[in-house]
């Protein structure tokens, strides 16, 4: 049978049995009523009867104890018996038993002041429900008992020495003339006893006694038989709701050993699978047999860990494949990343270190650098939002092109300005990286840098000082495109230090949720005496790593440090500046200066022949479509003679521009009269010139051009 049926079924039953034993209950408290009424009919019917024998036996009493005594008191008594048992008085309070000895005792005083119903002992019989031949018996008895009243009341008379009509002269009286009788009060005396010890008393006695007796057994027989019925239908309902009882308790006891073996046990066994399951063991099976609902579920749970244990296979088989590709994918972005230490020994004027523990198999951090041309090296720190494969992707993309754009650009706020309109412009996974950019200038010691929502960098510098650079200039990249990002210059100097990190490191906890912190590293940093880059990575990875005991990496790590190793002195053999008006004759200016500059300085002819078609180039170019006419829209001309090369900067105020990625590109394939506008001059420029890049700094445009001198050329 289902369970769904099993159930209700045994409900259902229970309800009906409970219903039945408790209807038993109800039959039966109310037999156990009827006993108890029956109970007391009988005592009170029973009572009556003797209360009918012990009033014809006091009136005897009285009766008797009057003529003997004389004693008034006993005729009174007399006479309340009758009324009590006529319904002429009250019947008293504890009426049965020693009453009449109480009162005697008492002298009068208890029946003086007694009070109760007044009814007669007919009445009370007929209120106890005594039958038609139970009344006549009462009749009879009560006929007798008159007649001997009479007789007693003649012996009362006697003892007062008169009766009037009560006895004839013939008997012994004298007549006083009025029709009384009278004679001596010791004839009298006598003649009262002789009436209450007289045959005739007794036989009159006998009569009332005996209706009396048959009165009784007749109540007794009756009342017992009513009380033994009453008994015998309590007790069938007693038995009757034992019965229901039992049924009900042995139908819970099935229903209880039914459960047991159905549900119970069956439950039980289904859980120790359960657990044996979640242990790891998938070989184990319920084998539960049936057709109910825990059958089902016995046969469907062991098809499910059949399958389970099938699929569990197909699973093991595809984590071991990801775990190799992202193995490999771990490889792949470790690749990406230089790993070589130290990575450029051909240049003694820095030293590099880094170092990125993910948290999984792939991440998203990233550290990248570079040497730019032979005056800029760059180096970049940078923090994908997430982890996993998206950030490992975004990751490679980000720094790609940051790195490209560097290529062109000696503007970190350029770059980054580019590098976010590129990737927020396709960005449908609302991906975000926080960079922090720097180039560093070999020649000079300058150090341009932008910091896009990534965490402020420490600079150690030679002396021990300790600060760090707090500003930011621009939100996080990849958020929204046509943001402008600004930049920062510092100066650095022989074994001035510069750590970046990521969020990794500050955000480490403990056991007990507590981060690592600025301020942690801050001080470590303080304190680090070595004034190598290497150890003092070492250190804050192993600083870290102390703190996060018991809880686990839970993000990725990435340190940094940049160290400039040599003393910086500038190599120029002379300097020229320029400020230009927005007038187009200012170029013959611009030119003469160019060639008087390198006179001074010997530069060869075809160099400065270069570098004046460059410039007349880039200068008309902003004076006819750039400027933007104001006042103090003035043109900067920087000339500088390296050891190994000139460098020309011309910087304008005009909006940000980068002409090498901006401009359009030049068309040198078809004919001249085909071809479109635009683009030519600064592809000349790039042509001519050995190198030309981009930055943006102080709201300037500045166009950098460099070119090697004869033989030097790295």
């Amino acid at each position: 049978m289902k369970l769904r049926f099993l159930l209700p079924l045994f409900l259902c039953i229970a309800i009906l049995m409970s219903a039945l034993t408790g209807w038993l209950a109800i039959k039966l408290k109310a037999s156990l009523d009827e006993v108890a009424d029956a109970q007391e009919r009988r005592f009170l019917s029973v009572s009556l009867a003797d209360e009918l024998r012990q009033s014809s036996d006091d009136l005897t009493n009285f009766a008797r104890m009057f003529v003997q005594t004389e004693d008034q008191r006993f005729e009174k008594y007399f006479q309340q018996v009758l009324k009590i048992r006529n319904g002429e008085a009250p019947r008293p309070e504890g009426y049965e038993g020693i009453y009449w000895d109480r009162v005697i005792a008492e002298n009068n005083s208890l029946f003086e002041t007694e009070t109760g119903e007044i009814i007669s002992f007919e009445d009370r019989m007929v209120q106890l429900g005594f039958t038609e031949s139970e009344l006549a018996l009462l009749h009879e008895s009560q006929r007798q008992s008159d007649k001997l009243a009479t007789i007693e009341n003649q012996a009362f008379d006697a003892l007062k020495g008169y009766k009037k009509g009560a006895f004839s002269a013939g008997q012994g009286f004298q007549d006083d003339g009025g029709g009384n009788f009278f004679f001596s009060s010791d004839f009298g005396a006598a003649l009262a006893q002789s009436l209450l010890y007289g045959d005739d008393y007794f036989q009159v006695k006998a009569a009332i006694m005996e209706p009396i007796g048959r009165f009784q057994d007749q109540v007794n027989f009756r009342t017992k038989q009513s009380l033994e019925a009453v008994q015998n239908n309590a007790r069938s309902l007693l038995f009757g709701v034992l019965f229901a009882t039992a049924s009900l308790f042995g139908t819970l006891v099935i229903l209880s050993l039914i459960i047991q073996r159905k549900v119970l046990l069956r439950t039980n066994i289904l859980a120790g699978t359960a657990q044996q399951i979640t242990e790891g063991d998938l070989t184990v099976r319920s084998r539960i047999q049936g057709n109910d609902e825990l059958g089902i579920l016995g046969k469907t749970f062991d098809n499910m860990v059949s399958q389970l244990s099938q699929t569990l296979i197909l699973v093991n088989a595809a984590k071991d494949r990801m775990e190799k590709e992202l193995n490999v994918a771990h490889e792949i972005q470790m690749s990406m990343l230089p790993l070589i230490f130290p990575p450029f020994p051909d240049h003694k004027e820095f030293d590099i270190y880094a170092e990125l523990h993910p948290a999984r198999e792939v991440g998203g951090d990233f550290y990248d650098f570079y040497i730019l041309d032979d005056e800029w090296f760059s180096f970049i720190i940078a923090d994908v939002s997430g982890k996993g494969v998206p950030a490992a992707l975004f990751m490679a993309v980000s720094k790609t092109l940051i790195k490209s754009h560097a290529m062109s650009a000696r503007s970190t706020a350029s770059i980054m300005t580019n590098v976010n309109n590129e990737l927020s412009a396709d960005n449908k996974e609302s991906m975000l990286v926080t960079v922090f950019m720097a180039m560093f200038n070999f020649t000079t010691g300058e150090m341009i840098y932008t910091n896009a929502g990534h965490n402020p960098p420490f600079i150690k510098r030679a002396n021990g000082s300790v600060e760090q650079l707090n500003e930011r200039h621009g939100p996080v990249v990849g958020a929204m495109g046509g943001l402008i990002y600004k930049e920062g210059t510092l100066k650095l100097a022989k074994d001035d230090i510069v750590l970046l990190y990521t969020d990794g490191v500050t955000e480490a906890q403990d056991s007990n949720n507590r981060l690592y912190g600025d301020n942690a590293l801050h001080q470590l940093i303080e304190q680090e005496e070595t004034k190598d880059i290497k150890s003092i990575i070492k250190n804050i990875l192993l600083s870290v790593k102390e703190h996060e005991v018991g809880t686990g990496q839970s993000d990725d790590i990435t340190l940094l440090g940049f160290k400039v190793t040599q003393e910086i002195y500038p190599e120029n053999l002379d300097t020229l500046e320029l400020t230009l008006k927005n007038d187009i004759s200012e170029i013959t200016r611009l030119i003469d200066s160019l060639e008087d500059f390198a006179k001074k300085n010997n530069l060869p002819t075809a160099i400065i022949r270069k570098f004046s078609m460059a410039c007349d180039e880039i200068v008309s170019n902003y004076i006819y479509y750039g400027s933007p006419h104001q006042i103090d829209d003035t043109l900067h001309v920087k000339l500088t003679k390296l050891k190994n090369k000139l460098i020309v900067q011309i910087s304008d105020p005009g909006i940000p521009f980068n002409p090498l990625q901006d401009a359009k590109d030049a068309d040198t394939v078809s004919s001249i009269e085909d071809r479109k506008l635009g683009g030519l001059g600064i592809h000349l420029v790039k042509e001519i010139i050995d190198e030309v890049s981009y930055k943006r700094q102080n709201n300037r445009n500045i166009l950098i051009l460099s070119g090697y001198l004869p033989d030097k050329k790295r």
